[in-house]
């Protein structure tokens, strides 16, 4: 939603300030992230965005304009803090886990001794 400001050459002609509905905008984005290390990594975003605007001006008339817009982004990043992996260890299967009498007997995941296979 454009913020629309025209102003016409000579004296007393209307003035356009105002956002107006103008059209449709489309956005695309692609990234890529290298790793060193379980704390720092380099990357590079690019993003490219096009607007139609089609507005009315007050006093008659219209604006129509198309703008198109890249970004080129590098850039480094440091992760403070445990590396992701020590933050979600992985489960511990234990030999012996607690038998609920609701549960099915001929579970193919259990055995006889109600351990977990």
């Amino acid at each position: 939603m454009p913020h629309v400001e025209v102003r016409r050459p000579g004296v007393g002609q209307p003035y356009t300030f105002e956002y107006q509905l103008a059209g449709v905008d489309v956005e695309g984005l692609v990234g890529i992230e290298y790793r060193f290390g379980p704390h720092v990594s380099a990357f590079a975003d690019y993003k490219l965005s096009f607007a139609i605007n089609d507005t009315d001006l007050k006093g008659g008339g219209s604006l129509d304009t198309d703008i198109w817009t890249n970004h080129i982004i590098f850039g480094l990043s440091y992760r403070f803090g445990a590396p992701p992996s020590a933050a979600y260890p992985p489960p511990r299967r234990s030999g012996s886990v607690k038998w609920s009498s609701q549960s099915c007997g001929e579970c193919p995941y259990w055995d006889k001794r109600k351990r977990l296979i």
